[in-house]
């Protein structure tokens, strides 16, 4: 299961393919186009509060993780596939052996939106 190579390298999806429904697993649908307003400055900073390990410059998320191995490092990111197709929302991923960087933005919003913090919350859960 080495799919997660793939998602490394994707490019985040334009305005058109977010504001469209998407199916999860589950065949529940998404609709994300609510999602991608920028939220402000007071807003970022008490969505924060609820992202411990996380940490924001404003306009990106950032995550790190550290694993015993390579093979966990890509395990978790395997993990990330599905939640990130069914949110339509992929992180920009950096693998370094056994440490997995996550950044994580809503570039056609120019900033960080509700559809980034879903995103960051469900990682943290993994």
């Amino acid at each position: 299961m080495l799919h997660a190579l793939f998602l490394i390298s994707s490019l985040h999806a334009g305005a058109e393919v977010l504001a469209l429904p998407t199916q999860g697993d589950q065949g529940n649908v998404v609709d994300t186009k609510n999602k991608l307003t920028r939220l402000s400055d007071g807003e970022i900073q008490l969505r924060m509060q609820q992202l411990p390990g996380w940490t924001t410059d404003g306009k990106s998320l950032f995550h790190t993780r550290t694993f015993e191995d390579f093979v966990a490092a890509v395990e978790f990111v395997n993990s990330l596939v599905d939640p990130a197709e069914t949110l339509a929302h992929h992180p920009d991923i950096t693998i370094n052996y056994n440490q997995v960087s996550l950044e994580v933005t809503t570039h056609d919003a120019g900033g960080l939106t509700e559809l980034d913090f879903e995103l960051a919350t469900i990682v943290s859960q993994l």
